[in-house]
């Protein structure tokens, strides 16, 4: 059997009407796949939210026109020197280039393994 192209799925589930909302993980497929179903999901009239990865995927909620909300999972926060706060219920996000994020370079020796 012949493997889908990555996100032929969501198309599948968009045409079926299938979600009233879309909750897209970076790991189908990182950046430009998420933003790709995003808009894929914009033409259906469909909002869309993360799946983990809180301290990129804000950006990414944020940058799209049909962004609901973005879920806030706070396990990578010891990862970086840095995050972004949360006020009022809504994350702030950096002024500074790119997500404005800097990995804690002594937290990644604790979790590195071998």
């Amino acid at each position: 059997m012949a493997r889908d192209r990555p996100g032929a799925w969501f198309r599948r589930l968009m045409d079926a009407r299938g979600a009233d909302y879309a909750m897209i993980d970076l790991e189908v497929g990182g950046v430009t796949e998420w933003m790709r179903l995003a808009s894929l999901a914009s033409t259906y009239g469909i909002e869309v939210a993360n799946h983990g990865c809180t301290e990129i995927a804000a950006h990414l909620v944020a940058a799209v026109g049909n962004g609901r909300t973005v879920e806030y999972i706070p396990w990578a926060e010891p990862l970086f020197v840095e995050v972004p706060t949360v006020r009022d219920g809504q994350i702030v996000l950096s002024d500074r280039l790119g997500p404005g994020l800097e990995l804690d370079e002594a937290a990644l020796a604790r979790y590195t393994i071998g």
